[in-house]
């Protein structure tokens, strides 16, 4: 009964309150045990807090026969005596400072969570925006609908079916595998994790398969689709002519897995080749984040004409140069840039190594105690087993010296694979494209 009750109210469940109701007969001698056994052992926690194994012991031995009719008696006579009072203390005492523990735990998770996603930066409109221009460049549709639900669109091809079976509903196990496919329409997704159990829905997150393979797409082509690559014009508002350089840092760690990826700009303001003196100048901290905001600011709308060819013909003359007058200072920043993003990558390996050392640890202290617990109380514990109980116990033994023996390597080799896998080993710097912002008035 408390087996069912616990997979009923558990995590996800849709709603607040959960109630479960047992239907029983009042003239069924049967039923009138299991009240008593009910009504008996909601006493004892009532009094002790918790049922301890000495008790759980004695009531499974009376149903041990089957449930007769005379053992509501029995169960009313059933007590903790001394001892068993004494256990239930330990046990519960040994329950406190667990839940203390996780109280703490829980609130250090919820800390590194929050860090987590500052160190991300992953802003879901960005996300929506970056899977869209994915697919299309998988000759897809973006996705529709919004801004609870979309609409992700059937991606053909061989290599692609196993990803989007992944956004299909559950194959039933007596369904053909063709047949299911061809009945299973692809799910709505959602791109905020549900807070209830809803296969109805697919939640999109980085580490989906599918996402996977589309943002992969996007960093191998999104820099040279309709020729990104080379140079655009965006119109703005602004009565000032501006120029930006894009970069991208990649950094790279073992087996050429990817740490870090950055887009990087330098800013100018753009002067006719005819009237300058020399070079581009770039800009100041400051008016660099103006004309970046500008920048973004272009990309809110599309203007309902081009600009004239005559400016076409004279940016595409002046870009060469104005690339070589500001690629110095790419590097340059591409180079701080660097630095800094491999003392993260650094600093989070440390971290994530000491987490894990911390939870070696702590699982070791959990097994010493544990044996030692078993060994003062194993008069107690052993109490009314039976010959496969005991050998159970013995396995379990066995389990915990075999764990212990790994965990003495563990500790030393999981935080060093951890600090390992931070570690860049290859760097690239390339600028991927320069863009003019135009003013609207020409």
């Amino acid at each position: 009964m408390e087996q069912r009750n616990g997979r009923i109210d558990r995590k996800l469940q849709r709603e607040d309150v959960v109630r479960c109701h047992y239907f029983v007969f009042t003239q069924r001698p049967e039923d009138h045990v299991i009240r008593t056994l009910v009504r008996k052992t909601e006493t004892i926690r009532r009094e002790l807090g918790s049922l301890s194994p000495v008790l759980e012991r004695r009531i499974e031995d009376l149903f041990a026969e089957g449930l007769k009719p005379s053992l509501a008696t029995n169960i009313e006579m059933i007590d903790a005596d001394a001892s068993g009072r004494r256990a239930a203390e330990v046990e519960l005492e040994s329950v406190r400072k667990r839940k203390v523990e996780l109280s703490r735990e829980l609130e250090s998770l919820d800390d590194y969570l929050e860090e987590s996603k500052d160190y991300v930066g992953l802003n879901p409109p960005d996300f929506i925006n970056a899977i869209s221009t994915a697919l299309e460049l998988n000759n897809c549709p973006p996705l529709q609908g919004g801004p609870d639900r979309w609409k992700f669109p059937e991606i053909h091809g061989r290599a692609w079916f196993r990803a989007m079976d992944a956004l299909r509903a559950p194959k039933p196990k007596d369904q053909d595998f063709y047949e299911w496919r061809a009945s299973s329409p692809i799910r709505p997704i959602v791109f905020q994790s549900p807070t209830h159990i809803d296969e109805g829905v697919v939640h999109m997150h980085l580490e989906h398969r599918v996402v996977q393979r589309l943002l992969g797409r996007l960093r191998a082509q999104g820099f040279v689709h309709n020729d990104l690559a080379r140079a655009c014009v965006g119109q703005t508002d602004d009565a000032i002519r501006r120029v930006v350089l894009l970069g991208r840092i990649s950094l790279y760690g073992p087996g050429a897995s990817r740490l870090h990826d950055e887009i990087i700009a330098v800013t100018a303001r753009w002067i006719d080749p005819i009237a300058r003196k020399g070079p581009l100048v770039p800009y100041a901290e400051d008016t660099e984040k103006l004309t970046l905001a500008v920048l973004e600011k272009s990309f809110e709308s599309a203007r309902a004409r081009r600009v004239g060819e005559a400016v076409e013909r004279k940016l595409q003359e002046a870009a060469p140069q104005d690339v070589a007058d500001l690629l110095p200072h790419l590097q340059a920043r591409a180079a701080s840039v660097t630095a800094s993003a491999e003392a993260i990558l650094g600093t989070r390996g440390r971290q994530e190594a000491e987490a894990m050392r911390r939870i070696i640890e702590d699982q070791r202290k959990r097994i010493v105690a544990r044996k030692e617990e078993v060994k003062r109380n194993e008069g107690q514990l052993t109490l009314g087993f039976d010959k496969m109980e005991l050998l159970q116990l013995e396995e379990e033994r066995k389990d915990w010296d075999k764990r212990l023996t790994a965990i003495g390597r563990e500790v030393d080799e999981e935080p060093a694979r951890i600090l390992k896998s931070y570690e860049v080993q290859a760097h690239r710097v390339e600028p991927i494209g320069v863009v003019y912002l135009w003013p609207i008035s020409g």
